[in-house]
């Protein structure tokens, strides 16, 4: 028990400097949290409950699981259970939708875009519909590291998620209160919490992820020099627009022709 507390205390610390330094949180506000039910997810749930009691902050949260009939929720009743003995109440909204369009489709495409932007959607219609204008999501630093270099391999530009982003006008905001917390972290903290079952099922598109291979890449880079990992987290906050090509976009195709 003892390691536990030493852990979590330690994650707590890194959840409060993500919501004092990037507004994430104000006292008596209520949020959603967007629940998949696997391990990122459910530590953001654990790991909110905890920061409540440490800290003594007033907050409501919903969790609220989007279910599109790609990754299946297992044992729904068990997770509404695991949610409730944290003061969550739980919500499942159905997306008939997001299945159609990856099916249907034609060209070749990235169905995690896909599905990502579609449950993001659907958990900005029951924020919507609940009068809360915050959603929590639970990305951490290393997608925030993975997704800068998938946008750069695939998208065309130098850009990753941020703590804060404002949606329609600042009309909503997602939130990532973990996102100083690496995944390897998180591992750590539900084994020694005995949080050992999950309830994300597993996703059909799985092989053709692109953030896998982004992940595989990274995992190599570690092994082979560690350094690494903390460099690409302090380049983040290290933008030197004067050393990019901005200036010239105009030109894009005719420079690249």
């Amino acid at each position: 028990m003892p390691k536990i507390k030493k852990l979590r205390d330690r994650l707590l610390k890194r959840v409060k400097k993500a919501i004092f330094y990037f507004d994430l949180l104000n006292e008596g506000e209520n949020i959603i949290l967007g629940i998949s039910g696997g391990k990122d997810s459910l530590f953001m749930a654990d790991i909110l409950y905890h920061f409540k009691r440490k800290y003594n902050m007033r907050f409501q949260m919903l969790a609220v699981h989007v279910a599109n009939r790609i990754k299946p929720l297992k044992n729904p009743e068990k997770l509404e259970r695991f949610l409730n003995e944290r003061g969550i109440d739980f919500l499942i909204v159905h997306d008939e939708n997001t299945k159609k369009i990856i099916e249907h489709r034609l060209k070749p495409f990235n169905p995690c875009y896909i599905c990502s932007k579609e449950r993001r959607k659907h958990l900005i219609y029951a924020a919507k519909e609940k009068d809360i204008n915050k959603i929590a999501l639970a990305h951490t630093i290393d997608d925030a590291v993975e997704t800068l270099l998938l946008n750069i391999f695939y998208a065309r530009e130098i850009s990753t998620m941020v703590p804060k982003q404002s949606l329609f006008r600042k009309d909503f905001f997602v939130i990532r209160p973990i996102i100083l917390i690496e995944e390897e972290e998180i591992e750590t903290y539900m084994k020694l919490s005995g949080m050992n079952e999950y309830y994300e099922g597993k996703c059909p598109y799985e092989d053709k992820s692109r953030r896998e291979t982004i992940r595989n890449i990274l995992k190599e880079l570690y092994k082979k020099d560690p350094q690494v990992r903390k460099n690409i987290k302090y380049s983040l906050f290290e933008c030197k627009m004067e050393y990019l090509w901005k200036d010239y976009r105009a030109f894009r195709k005719a420079i690249l022709r």
